[in-house]
């Protein structure tokens, strides 16, 4: 390539390059440059220098990866809370707050919640659940057979007898309240 050639050859591209520097575009890059001085001027009175070792040392340990994962996970679940769902939350809160009002204002719990405070109570709670495990477990074993003398002979015990009697109390007693 000739000296000619290669001097029309950088006439073309200078000319190209004035043609591409429109008004626009000259506007547009002293823009740019204005904001990035001012961008360096704001990172020179910030003491960015100080914050650099802290930076370089999250991404070291990986603090800085599993922070801005904690971030994403923020904002997904920031994105996922639309209106909707914030007001069915809000329903729900409110039918809680209702029942726990009513649960509040039950007497009748209140009296239960006495009544559990009392040890012989809770005694005799806790022997009739044993006492219904135990009638689960029998009941599930062998059933003796069903026969008159069967009856007789089970009528003759004393434990039969009495928790019978017991049974008969408890009734009248229940009937009279």
């Amino acid at each position: 390539m000739s000296q000619a050639s290669v001097q029309t050859e950088i006439e073309r591209v200078i000319e190209g390059a004035s043609d591409a520097l429109s008004d626009d575009i000259v506007e547009r890059l002293g823009t740019t440059v204005g904001e990035s001085l001012m961008l360096l001027d704001q990172v020179s009175r910030s003491n960015l220098e100080k914050a650099i070792p802290v930076i370089d040392r999250l991404v070291e340990s990986g603090d800085l990866e599993r922070a801005a994962g904690l971030l994403r996970v923020i904002g997904g679940a920031s994105d996922a809370l639309g209106d909707d769902i914030v007001g069915r939350l809000g329903e729900m809160v409110n039918e809680l707050l209702c029942m726990a009002d009513r649960i509040a204002r039950n007497e009748n719990l209140h009296k239960l919640l006495d009544l559990l405070e009392q040890d012989d109570v809770v005694d005799t709670l806790s022997s009739l659940c044993t006492a219904v495990g135990e009638v689960k477990k029998s009941s599930q074993t062998a059933v003796p057979t069903a026969s008159l003398m069967s009856l007789i002979n089970t009528m003759k015990d004393p434990e039969v007898q009495q928790s019978l009697q017991m049974m008969s109390r408890f009734m009248m007693a229940f009937k009279g309240s």
